[in-house]
């Protein structure tokens, strides 16, 4: 098979015919902050030039101006603060008192997490080290407690004087927005977008509130509270690194659209090999030790020292290799640790490498030790990048027992964890993964290949594109608010956070207006409050008695579903209510939502399950009956294809707007066309849909073609019988593939060349489908081959997409493949890329904005307290920006 190209990214909105001007703050040099510099990188692939101001570490050999890093992004260093040049008596005083050459600059006042964050990237031999250092052998107190007050000040000066230059010179740059990176930039960030009216984008690296600082700092806290607070305030878009720490920012500033989860995850690529692991050869360490790895900063709260008194009760040929740096104070007290417990000779530490060197490198160790003393909350929150490059490098995980940190481990199956102030326990949970490490190993390089940053890249981009669609907040009047954004409640008896279309429904509404869920699986991005039904809650579980009696509207009431929901919402407490599906549609209209209902039917009720007798008997009626009485009275209805439109208007006088199916627009090249044929297919894996053809078609086709099948599991048994199907096919024409989570489908998909679905029209809904999965196929830019069900067939045929293939058998695909030259897929892949505008999900949901909108309009007749949000044009580029 030819080797996939590689994942594009999703693009930004233009501003002006260009794209966004992103200046990032950050308080370090920038060279080895990974975090900020992946962001660049995707920012820059998203269609931004991204300029980075950070701060020269001359010592460190990052003077001073301007270097580019890639195309689009380069980094602004502002001069530091110098006492040897602003003050030299003073710069003498801290000679005299430390007894070492001038120290780098001060770092931000409060010294934080370290993994990644901006406050924390300085360089070995600090000035508060040095100087504490040469005052622990002075005499006199008073000296050392001036000698700290001037440190103190001298922290302070320095993160001011960054803020001053750093300020100027972003502004005089004309960002559009601005990224500030943790709360020590949030000062000189928000001095710029009220000044210019950019966007302001807020990226806490950590709980910067309770982070690991000093506990005698007495104005600082207060400050910073007060930053912090009026930059979640002024946000257009706050995204962070972890569940907790969402969870916290989310209640601590009642924000009406949590922050967005970006957490620190390595970069796809290929996996490390651990035969090039260099820990073994930078300790001087042969094949028959056995490595505990340590990844990251040397410091004080990362269960170093628990870690090598755990060391002390394991055999003789294990050892510790740690990689990273640390303060010349802190490993002498390492070292003197080690001494203590009798293992000097069996702790390493061998320095640090470039970030995206990390999880090689650790890769030929046999398990890593990801430890985070919960000594402040920003700790006992961490996700640090420390598990993830492990997971990455293919490593099983020993880790302490934090949330985030056990809710990965435990999820993905990568290792185990330990009490965190327990070095028996650490020492027993290492013996255990040393006995038995393969399964580890395998689940963690299993977890590896789909943990990528390409995820989070997704949530990023999503964060900037809702931050960019609106008018940014800086420009918004000052002063209380006049008003509110209309409430939105979505309703869905689905898992809404894997409901393709009630998803977009919630990207697209959560930008104006202020959006609660209520709906299976967990809480959707961006949303203000999620009402999650228990999952042994079966919704469609009606009461057979009623349903025979025709009883309709006591077996309406009183599912159990509909019961628990009923106790969870308010009457009244919304404007607008958003129903997905006929079910939930007296649900929404029993709360008397101030605007109204609208009605968004994903199929045609009434024939849902026309093929299954029962179904025919007892619940037809009762859906037919829900139309008729329920959702003939919604304010108004939308549907997924004219001919389900067609007939709600012929059965039921319900005038339904057609909203396909259509997939968020993405901004890909389109693919040479390979040799074999790369095919394939992604969705449900039903019985119904008879996956089998596309299997059989695939084995009997003369040309040279492969199939991949990205399947969810719907029915475990039924996967397994088509993997055995595709077994049966000749050798690597068909594999059967795990799905992909969705922000990552169509970037997969676009690795491949022909996008297949046949249906056959088993119910009246497969004959009318129009799903989804066809909108992928286009803006992954495939050519599309598609059984002939009128609507797939005439859009197919319409925008000259593929071939539509004369029956629903195997014979006939197979003949339709045979059928492609290169030369037609080369084509229909071109005219995927022109109408990807046309057909993408931000031109198609407009007939969702016009309804809320008018939804809205009424509620505001009633409630002045609501402001409407400005009428948006269509979204997404224009045919020409497509082509």
């Amino acid at each position: 098979m030819t080797a996939p190209t590689a994942e594009p990214q999703l693009r930004l909105p233009t501003m002006g015919g260009r794209g966004p001007r992103v200046a990032m703050l950050v308080f370090n040099d920038a060279h080895n902050d990974s975090r900020v510099l992946k962001e660049a990188a995707t920012l820059r692939d998203a269609g931004a030039t991204v300029r980075i101001f950070a701060v020269s570490r001359i010592l460190a050999g990052f003077p001073e101006g301007e270097v580019p890093v890639a195309p689009g992004v380069d980094i602004h260093r502002s001069r530091e603060f110098s006492l040897d040049m602003m003050a030299p008596g003073l710069a003498g005083l801290r000679d005299r008192l430390s007894g070492k050459e001038d120290p780098a600059p001060a770092p931000a006042p409060g010294d934080g997490d370290g993994d990644g964050g901006a406050a924390r990237a300085e360089a070995p031999g600090r000035p508060a080290g040095r100087l504490r250092r040469g005052l622990g052998v002075a005499a006199s107190a008073m000296v050392r407690a001036q000698a700290d007050l001037a440190m103190r000040a001298y922290r302070s000066v320095s993160l001011s004087s960054y803020w001053l230059r750093c300020a100027r010179a972003a502004l005089a740059w004309g960002p559009d927005v601005v990224h500030a990176n943790d709360g020590n930039t949030l000062a000189p960030a928000l001095w710029i977008v009220e000044r210019c009216g950019a966007r302001l984008v807020y990226d806490a690296h950590e709980l910067w509130l309770d982070r690991n600082v000093r506990a005698d700092r007495l104005l600082a806290p207060r400050v910073e509270a007060a930053l912090e607070a009026r930059g979640v305030a002024r946000a257009d878009a706050v995204i962070t690194v972890s569940p907790s720490i969402v969870e916290w920012m989310a209640a601590q500033y009642r924000m009406a659209i949590p922050p967005a989860l970006v957490r620190n995850i390595p970069e796809a690529g290929p996996l490390p090999d651990p035969a090039r692991g260099r820990l073994r050869e930078l300790a001087g360490l042969g094949a028959d030790t056995r490595v505990i790895a340590y990844g990251g900063r040397i410091t004080t709260s990362r269960g170093i020292e628990e870690t090598i008194a755990a060391l002390a009760q394991l055999p003789e040929n294990v050892h510790l290799v740690m990689l990273g740096y640390g303060e010349p104070d802190y490993l002498e007290l390492l070292e003197d640790h080690a001494r203590s417990h009798g293992v000097p000779h069996r702790v390493h530490r061998v320095g640090p490498v470039a970030p995206e060197e990390v999880s090689e490198a650790l890769s030929d160790a046999d398990v890593s030790v990801v430890h985070v003393r919960p000594t402040c909350l920003s700790y006992r929150y961490a996700l640090p990048n420390k598990l993830f490059e492990s997971i990455r490098g293919g490593l099983p995980v020993a880790a302490a027992d934090l949330p985030d940190i056990r809710g990965v481990v435990e999820e993905l199956g990568v290792g185990e964890v330990f009490s965190g102030e327990d070095p028996d326990d650490l020492a027993a949970t290492i013996a255990r993964i040393l006995a038995d490490p393969q399964r580890y190993r395998e689940a963690a390089r299993a977890a590896a290949s789909q943990l990528t940053w390409q995820g989070e890249a997704a949530r990023l981009i999503g964060a900037y594109r809702r931050a960019l669609m609106g008018p940014a907040r800086a420009r918004l009047p000052q002063g209380p608010a006049p008003g509110r954004r209309p409430r939105l409640l979505i309703i869905s008896f689905s898992p809404i956070a894997s409901d393709a279309r009630v998803l977009k429904q919630v990207r697209l509404f959560t930008p104006t207006h202020e959006v609660t869920t209520c709906g299976y699986g967990p809480a959707p991005e961006g949303v203000a409050r999620h009402v999650r039904i228990p999952d042994e809650l079966i919704s469609w579980r009606l009461d057979r008695t009623s349903l025979i009696l025709r009883r309709f509207a006591h077996a309406q009431r009183s599912q159990e579903v509909v019961s628990w929901v009923s106790g969870q919402l308010e009457a009244g407490a919304w404007d607008t209510i958003l129903a997905d599906d006929a079910e939930t549609v007296p649900l929404a209209l029993s709360l008397a939502p101030l605007g109204g209902v609208h009605a968004d039917l994903h199929e045609y009720a009434p024939r849902q399950k026309e093929g299954v007798a029962r179904w025919r008997i007892f619940v037809a009626p009762y859906v037919r009956w829900l139309c008729r009485t329920h959702v003939a009275r919604a304010d108004s209805v939308t549907t997924v294809a004219q001919g389900l439109a067609e007939a709600y208007l012929r059965e039921y006088g319900i005038r339904a707007t057609v909203v396909t199916n259509a997939t968020p627009y993405h901004d890909l090249p389109v693919t040479e066309v390979a040799r074999p044929l790369r095919l394939v297919h992604s969705g449900a894996a039903l019985p119904d849909r008879h996956l089998e053809i596309m299997i059989e078609a695939a084995g009997a086709a003369s040309r040279e073609v492969v199939l991949d099948l990205y399947l969810t599991r719907n029915d475990p048994a039924l996967i397994e019988r088509l993997r055995a199907l595709a077994a049966a096919q000749p050798q690597g024409r068909v594999r059967v593939l795990d799905p992909v989570p969705y922000a990552e489908l169509v970037p997969t998909l676009a690795r491949y060349d022909v996008g297949v679905f046949t249906l056959p029209p088993v119910s009246f809904n497969y004959r009318h489908a129009l799903p989804n999965k066809l909108f992928d196929f286009i803006q992954a830019r495939l050519a599309v081959v598609v059984s002939p069900s009128p609507e797939m067939a005439r859009l197919v045929r319409d925008h000259e997409l593929g071939v539509v293939t004369q029956d629903f058998t195997a014979a006939s695909l197979v003949a339709a493949l045979d059928s492609l030259s290169d030369e037609q897929v080369a084509k229909a892949k071109r005219a995927s890329a022109r109408a990807a505008g046309e057909l993408s999900a931000e031109r198609q949901m407009d007939g969702w904005v016009r309804a809320i909108a008018a939804l809205d309009r009424r509620a505001a007749d009633h409630d002045r307290s609501i402001v409407l949000p400005p009428a948006q044009p269509p979204a997404g580029p224009t045919d020409e920006e497509a082509r």
